[in-house]
């Protein structure tokens, strides 16, 4: 069989590299006893202290981790993933906003991009949208001249309820200002 034929996993440079810390892993004393306790791997978790969304990150990709090395065969029969049943610090969403030099420093540097890239950004910044709800937009979905006012339809959110955002006309004139090509929706 020649690399080609092989798994996209094991193509991969680091793949055996990965394989083999898994197994070193797996055959250690200390894992196969917190698989038996899931307690110890809880208490370990919540003795982290302050960095609890590193913490929390650090859980998910070590559940992760296990779960890919079982579905690819590299865990003995019967072993348990050591991160199930851990439980997760609880989150507190935040807010960031930028400063006044922030912003006066991300206008100067936006000014060396293209005409759309600066629009996109700004875009961004005014109407606090998902990177792909914005993206995704087409044409058909921009109603800059309405007779309800400047609005867009995004159709397609993160929780699965379409929105009708409202434009301010800053908003407005930067979605006229972004470049449009001949038959395309985008």
């Amino acid at each position: 069989m020649g690399i080609r034929d092989r798994p996209v996993e094991e193509r991969h440079p680091l793949w055996w590299e990965v394989r083999a810390a898994l197994r070193r892993l797996l055959d250690r004393q200390s894992v196969r006893e917190s698989c038996s306790h899931q307690h110890h791997a809880g208490s370990r978790h919540h003795d982290l202290g302050p960095h609890r969304v590193e913490a929390n990150r650090i859980v998910q990709l070590l559940k992760a981790m296990f779960n890919r090395a079982e579905r690819l065969g590299l865990v003995p029969e019967g072993h348990r993933n050591p991160c199930e049943g851990v439980e997760l610090h609880r989150e507190l969403s935040r807010a960031r906003y930028l400063s006044d030099i922030e912003l006066k420093k991300l206008d100067a540097a936006l000014r060396s991009e293209p005409i759309h890239v600066q629009c996109l950004i700004r875009l961004y910044l005014l109407l606090g949208v998902r990177k792909q709800e914005l993206l995704s937009l087409a044409w058909d979905d921009v109603h800059l001249e309405s007779s309800e006012g400047p609005h867009i339809y995004i159709g397609n959110t993160k929780n699965g309820r379409p929105l009708t955002l409202f434009l301010a006309q800053t908003a407005a004139d930067l979605f006229r200002a972004i470049p449009t090509q001949a038959m395309s929706r985008w």
